[in-house]
């Protein structure tokens, strides 16, 4: 069933046997908008080829279905058992049943949304089961569009034997939705699993149940809620069943998706893994995730592999309670109850059981690099037979606030409390029969209360106590040796970089101190009589700090480096090229300049951080090859080549991020680049360009070829090429970008045929939101300038100014956008487009293929300096295979120009067209012809259209026209208003010229005033208020209005039909005045149509001839009343 007629409906559908062996199948296809369905069924849908096969693939918009079955799709290409590929505004009052898609060597999807469509949709209960694939892709359900309800969503049994599997997948494009519950069961794969994939952001999900998620084959990962942008909310959440054979995660929040909230209970349930990478049953890597009541039970691996309760490596989570149980490991390696590296974490309340490891070590709590304030906690029941048991182990950690209980932990080795180079620990209440000191040296600050301290052989000789008095004076370094036994008392906080001087005394901490209780402990100091104690970061090594500097290289710290230390680097110049081949973190203190040859750094180790520092000299300024990398607060200035030269150069950086980064001063002989990007889901945040210029080559601002870059507040200013110049190039590979908030200004070329462009976008399923383009040129005397050129499919864009295109002089042309063959399916929102000069062809918008949609439009002072066309809007007829252009809301043209060519407004013949409300004021042609608004297309729609001051003054030209349709089926809704149209010399004047246009319908008021033809001669300069000619079938519903026509050599006409048509029309009333010719006939109403009808017709204040003059010739007017 094929559908391609609008708005129509239909009851009880069944569509069942549909094949080939040759083709593409679909049970039902629809391309029309506004179809509804009551009860659709389809079945048995098979391709026997390489060939996709569809239950229902829908292209149309406002779809609406009560009620869908779709079962036994299948194909040797891809299968789909609901394809809403294109369509938004979707509503489904009742039921999705899809069940039984099979594939044998692609994609399997049972419910399939691309990107960018189905936004504003509505669903009750989706019932997805038994989608297939047999070496390829499977997924049960994927949504990419916005602002759509789903009710009951349940997904039983996906399955595939090859690479990807998902349940529910959203991609990265869905953004506020919102789904009232959510089952998923059965998901099963050879390759990676993922049950639950939430790729996009701001999503709403009440109930979550995900049950028996399953990865089969070796190095494999299972997933059974996987959250990778921010912002997600989730209810009442149940995850029963995981198992990995790489990897295996309850749930997993990866970096990107900060702010995620759990509202209430989240229940993780029997989580495992087979493979050698980590069991986790919940990770948390995005910043400021939020839970309620979390229960974690049963986690565990039989393989080589680290098994954790939960691991938190963000910052600022927080748990209103956390209970972690029976964590397991059956291998050598350990077992985590719960581990956190973030900053921030808060728990309301803690309790870790049943923590053990057969082989390797077990842990209750480890802390690193953290800040926790927990006020009630139990870590009970742990145990590790060959290992080592701790309750909790502290490293490098704030900890506030604490008081619990640590018991029951037994193993080869066991400690209650592990405790290493902790800075900071406050108010810490404790019963404790074990502690180990895991450091050197231990600093301690205001009250440690440590009842029943036991140090004998736990405590390592010569380990530095470091504290000092309640009034935080006086402060004293100490000595340990094994069998000492007492009590710390109050210490003070040290900082990093912190010198203090230390007194030669020993000193006793006595029972008559108020502050140190009824214990005693002798200490003494090491060394010389005084002593400069210097308090340092562990894992720090600084560069340039003088005392306390590893090196004044910072090769040389990057060489003597672990991985995951940090690199601080201290104020000053450093020649050398920076090599960072290691995960580090390579931080400047803000005033750091690195002057290195080529590249002045080069990243070849994952996970490095890089901040604070000023990268100068050299054709490169960083070079990466790594994947996860930031590089924050960086500064890239002065790089220079004869050859080729980049700021920035992506060799390979997948997943990495920039922050904050200025690229100012990249020069090169050949191709010059600001920022070169290649791989995929990179990040750039607050990233500015600047001054970038190649002497005999390209030049670009940002060169984008991956797909999912994430943009947000880009500058480009300044960027100059000897060739072309563009600030930002989306290429052909680069699908799937979000840029937010860009300015881009000065894109100049200077050579005769160069091109300068704002934005080349050629990729597809871009989302641009917030551009501001000034000021793009090319001053060659055959140039070209693009504002934005668009080449891709399916790109949304909304809130753009493109302003300042100039290009001259010669033959050199202007555009605002302009579409290049086969780019369709385009959507711009708030486009304004102002002030396109060039000594050639100027166009604000050339719309080259139908298919491209725009909503709320203005264009302003479109001007063709010497002998070129100048258009407002341009849009060609060869794009007629993607559909009709859509220009919808507002479309606003203003003062478009040419100097020695014709001059119009609006030009469309893309057949099927929509246009809301057009408004044009003042369109000329100082040599040629000139038109307010043209559309010589079939069959398109107007909300209104009113046009205003269109002039011309030509000896060779043809005529000016304030609104002329040509073709059939025209449809105007509202009012049609002409006024002031003015022609000179030997033009004809028109206002609403209406040619070969059968059946064309005005539904609303017509009004045209002031037509004005100033012939120079005899014979020439006739005025026309509505000259209608080769057309049949008018329909006017409105009034019409007709006032001010004047022509001083040649005939005056308010209403006009040419001889031989104009039949089977239909006019209501009409009101004509004021037409006027000094020397020729006038006409009021010169009608020559048959079978046609008027309602009251007034006429008043005609001069030269006379009133009415009804030509008969032939009889040709008959049956007309």
């Amino acid at each position: 069933m094929n559908v391609q007629g609008a708005q129509s409906s239909f009851t009880n559908v069944t569509v069942q046997n549909v094949s080939s062996s040759t083709s593409v199948v679909a049970g039902v296809n629809v391309s029309a908008n506004n179809l509804s369905f009551d009860n659709l069924d389809i079945s048995k849908i098979n391709s026997y080829s390489i060939d996709d096969a569809y239950g229902l693939t829908s292209q149309g918009q406002g779809l609406t279905i009560s009620s869908l079955e779709v079962t036994n799709v299948s194909s040797s290409g891809d299968a789909y058992g609901l394809d809403l590929g294109d369509s938004t505004d979707i509503t489904v009052t009742r039921d999705i049943n899809i069940s039984d898609v099979y594939t044998d060597s692609n994609y399997a999807m049972g419910f399939y949304i691309d990107y960018n469509y189905g936004h504003d949709s509505q669903f009750q209960n989706i019932h997805i089961e038994n989608v297939r694939s047999e070496n390829g892709e499977a997924t049960g359900m994927q949504w990419a569009g916005r602002d759509s309800v789903f009710g009951n969503v349940t997904i039983f049994s996906t399955t595939s034997n090859s690479t990807w599997l998902y349940g529910l997948r959203l991609r990265m494009t869905a953004q506020n939705n919102l789904f009232e519950s959510v089952y998923v069961s059965g998901t099963n794969n050879t390759g990676t699993v993922r049950a639950v994939h939430v790729n996009g952001q701001n999503n709403t999900f009440q109930k979550m149940t995900i049950l028996n998620t399953t990865a089969q084959s070796s190095a494999s990962e299972a997933s059974a809620l996987y959250i990778q942008r921010s912002d997600t909310v989730i209810g009442e959440t149940v995850i029963d069943g995981v198992d990995g054979n790489s990897r295996g995660h309850g749930v997993y929040i990866a970096s990107l998706a900060a702010d995620t909230v759990f509202t209430e209970n989240l229940s993780i349930y029997r989580v495992s893994n087979r493979g050698i990478y980590p069991t986790v049953g919940l990770m948390v890597e995005g910043p400021r995730s939020t839970f309620g009541n979390v229960s974690i039970v049963n986690v565990s691996s039989s393989s080589i592999s680290t098994v954790l309760g939960a691991n938190s490596s963000a910052d600022n989570a927080t748990f209103d309670a956390l209970e972690i149980s029976q964590i397991y490991a059956d291998s050598f390696d350990d077992a985590y109850g719960l581990t956190s590296q973030g900053q921030g974490l808060t728990l309301s309340s803690l309790e870790i059981s049943n923590v053990s490891s057969s082989s390797g070590d077990s842990f209750g709590l480890q802390l690193m690099l953290s800040e926790l304030s927990l006020p009630g906690f139990s870590v009970s029941d742990l145990s590790a037979s060959s290992g080592t048991a701790y309750g909790i182990k502290v490293s490098d950690a704030n900890l506030t606030a604490w008081d619990g209980s640590i018991s029951a932990v037994t193993g080869s080795t066991a400690y209650d409390l592990a405790v290493g180079s902790v800075v900071n620990l406050t108010n810490v209440s404790l019963d404790l029969s074990e502690i180990l000191f895991t450091s050197s040296h231990l600093y301690l600050n205001y009250y440690m209360k440590i009842n029943t301290l036991n140090l004998d052989d736990q405590l390592v000789d010569g380990v530095q106590v470091t504290f000092t008095d309640s009034e935080g004076i006086d402060r004293k370094t100490a000595t340990t040796s094994s069998g000492t036994t007492g009590w710390v008392g109050p210490l003070p906080t040290y900082y990093r970089n912190d010198t203090h001087w230390v007194n030669y005394t020993p000193y006793n901490v006595s029972t008559y101190h108020p502050d140190y209780y009824n214990k005693t402990y002798s200490v003494g100091l090491l060394g010389n009589n005084e002593s400069n104690l210097t308090v340092l970061q562990k894992g720090v090594l600084y560069v340039g700090c003088g005392e306390i500097s590893y090196s004044d290289s910072i090769n040389d710290a990057i060489s003597a480096a672990e991985e995951g230390d940090t690199v601080f680097v201290c104020e000053g110049a450093y020649h050398e090229s920076v090599q960072v081949d290691k995960p580090l973190n390579i931080n400047g203190n803000g005033t750091v300049t690195i002057y290195g040859n080529s590249p002045a750094m080069t990243i070849t180790a994952d996970h490095t951080n890089v901040s604070n520092l000023t990268l100068t000299n050299g054709s490169i300024g960083i070079n990466i090859s790594a994947s996860n990398v930031l590089v924050s607060q960086v500064r890239i200035e002065n790089i220079s080549s004869s050859t080729n030269a980049y700021g920035i150069l992506d060799s390979g950086c997948e997943d990495s991020t920039f922050s904050q980064v200025d690229v100012i001063n990249v020069t090169g002989d050949f191709e010059t680049y600001g920022v070169y990007l290649i791989s995929d889901s990179i990040v750039l945040e607050d990233v500015s360009v600047e001054d970038v210029s190649s002497t005999s080559d390209l030049a670009y601002g940002i060169f984008a070829g991956g797909q999912y870059l994430d943009g947000s507040d880009i500058l480009i200013d300044t960027i100059q090429g000897y060739l072309d110049s563009t600030g930002i190039e989306l290429y052909l590979s680069s699908d799937h970008i979000t840029l937010q908030n860009l300015t881009i200004k000065n894109i100049l070329t200077t050579q005769s045929s160069s091109y300068s462009y704002g934005i080349l976008l050629s990729g597809n399923h871009t989302s641009i939101s917030g551009l501001s383009l000034e000021g793009v040129s090319s001053s060659g005397s055959s140039g070209r300038v693009y504002g934005l050129e668009v080449w891709g499919l399916g790109n949304t864009l909304s809130n753009l100014a493109l302003n300042d295109l100039y290009a001259g002089p010669g033959s050199s042309r202007a555009y605002g956008i302009v579409f290049l063959e086969n780019s369709t399916q385009n959507s711009f929102t708030g486009l304004s487009i102002n002030n396109v000069s060039a000594s050639g062809t100027a166009r604000g918008i050339d719309v080259g293929t139908g298919g491209n949609s725009f909503t709320n439009t203005s264009i302003s002072d479109v001007v063709s300096r010497a002998n070129a066309p100048a258009y407002g809007v341009y849009a060609l007829t060869s794009g007629q295979a993607f559909g009709g252009a859509s220009f919808l809301g507002e479309l606003s043209v203003q003062n478009v120009r040419s100097n020695g060519s014709f001059a119009h407004g609006v030009v469309n013949g893309i057949n099927n067209s929509q246009f809301g409300s057009v408004s044009i004021d003042t369109v000329v042609s100082n040599a040629s012809s000139a038109y307010g608004f043209a559309d010589g297309s079939v069959n398109s729609s107007y909300s209104s259209i009113s046009v205003q001051n269109v002039l011309a003054n030509s000896s060779s030209g043809d005529e000016v026209v304030g609104i002329l349709l040509g073709n059939d089926g025209h449809v105007v809704s509202g009012s049609l208003t002409v006024s002031t149209v003015t022609g000179y010399q030997n033009l004809d004047a028109y206002g609403l010229n209406i040619e070969s246009a059968d059946g064309f319908t005005a539904e609303g008021p017509v009004s045209v005033t002031g037509v004005s033809g100033f012939g120079a001669s005899s014979s020439q300069g006739p005025a026309y208020g509505i000259h209608l000619s080769d057309s049949r079938g008018l329909q006017f519903n409105g009034d019409i209005h007709i006032s001010g026509i004047y022509s001083v050599e040649e005939v005056a006409r308010g209403l006009i039909v040419t001889d031989g048509y104009g039949h089977e029309s239909q006019f209501q009333n009409v009101n004509i005045e004021n037409v006027r010719s000094d020397n020729h006939f006038t006409t009021a109403l010169y009608w020559a149509g048959a079978n046609s009808s008027f309602g009251n017709v007034s006429i008043s204040n005609t001069t030269s001839t006379s009133a009415i003059w009804v030509m008969n010739v032939r009889n040709s007017c008959q049956n007309t009343s």
